[in-house]
């Protein structure tokens, strides 16, 4: 409630701001193995006190993602290759890298205090990152229906268009994602009962 509150209060005062929810997320089951054909992005986001009201918008270029709140988790089956990844809040964020078939790469969303809303701003967990195996087992991987990022995608069209230009004329710094960040496989815990079935990947 009092991140609807303070989502209305920003919107009354300083128009339509990104940062707030923008679609619906609902849990799902967690994917801890990448298929052989593609790559799985999982971005994370840490619970802390400070911040925890702004919700993220994440982009895979033009194609939204969805919205990642605190102590959440969103994950995507990509197409091999070259991928720019947005994330907006009160800024763009911008991480951009090859990834390969078959693995896994966490991308993990850090929030900081903004002029008006909090800030985002992408880091790369390598695969020998200790925290890892604690996210994916204690995080809740959530996801948006597919009309759903339809819509917020339409709504927000000429936005992401204008940051993956500045992207690309050299405007925007952006975080690498090294060739050796991805993984195939961590030993954690897979919840089996209480989620929506992974079958209909809402991601996809």
């Amino acid at each position: 409630m009092k991140h609807w509150i303070a989502c209305l209060f920003s919107a009354v005062l300083f128009g339509c701001l990104p940062g707030c929810a923008s679609v619906e997320m609902r849990t799902v089951r967690l994917k801890s193995v990448p298929r052989k054909d593609m790559a799985l992005v999982t971005f994370v986001r840490q619970a802390i006190f400070l911040g925890d009201g702004t919700d993220v918008d994440l982009w895979d270029g033009p194609r939204y993602v969805g919205s990642l709140a605190a102590g959440r988790m969103v994950q995507l089956d990509v197409a091999p290759g070259q991928h720019l990844f947005l994330a907006n809040a009160e800024n763009w964020s911008y991480a951009s890298g090859e990834l390969e078939a078959g693995k896994q790469y966490v991308l993990k969303v850090n929030v900081f205090p903004g002029v008006v809303m909090n800030r985002a701003f992408f880091g790369i967990a390598k695969p020998d990152d200790k925290r890892i195996p604690e996210w994916l087992a204690q995080m809740k991987p959530t996801a948006a229906s597919a009309q759903g990022r339809l819509e917020v995608a339409e709504r927000k069209q000429a936005a992401v268009r204008q940051a993956i230009a500045d992207f690309d004329a050299g405007k925007a710094t952006f975080t690498k994602i090294p060739p050796d960040s991805g993984f195939q496989r961590l030993p954690v815990p897979v919840p089996t009962s209480g989620l929506a079935s992974a079958g209909a990947d809402p991601s996809r």
